[in-house]
């Protein structure tokens, strides 16, 4: 390991502030498996969140991950510069996301995606 590089950035700490808590340090600890002192610790920029850790907060706060971040990521959506935070912001795409998220078929999933697909191809 290089010394160093488990330092906290500022990226680290600006997620921490943002953590907006809708529960106690305590609930978010045991849903999220750590103690309270680590939550504190994550909020104050202290020690840097993982990605997988920082999933698990924004799942236990019911909140998407990019909302940690003062601009989230650009992604290339057909052709089309959005962030996912923009993309997020389109009408019906969080209810279709979380209908699709309760799909336990991958075979179903992937028929899902490319009737969409398929749709969106046609004028």
């Amino acid at each position: 390991m290089i010394a160093g590089t488990k330092r906290s950035t500022e990226v680290d700490m600006e997620v921490g502030r943002r953590i907006d808590l809708g529960m106690s340090q305590t609930d978010l600890a045991a849903a999220i498996g750590v103690t309270f002192q680590q939550v504190q610790k994550y909020e104050k920029g202290a020690n840097r969140l993982g990605a997988g850790r920082l999933s698990q907060i924004a799942s236990a706060l019911d909140m998407p991950v990019a909302s940690f971040f003062v601009e989230a990521p650009r992604q290339r959506v057909r052709g089309a510069d959005m962030s996912a935070a923009d993309l997020l912001s389109r009408p019906h795409v969080l209810d279709l996301l979380k209908a699709f998220s309760q799909l336990q078929s991958v075979p179903l999933r992937l028929s899902v995606v490319k009737l969409v697909q398929a749709l969106n191809d046609k004028p």
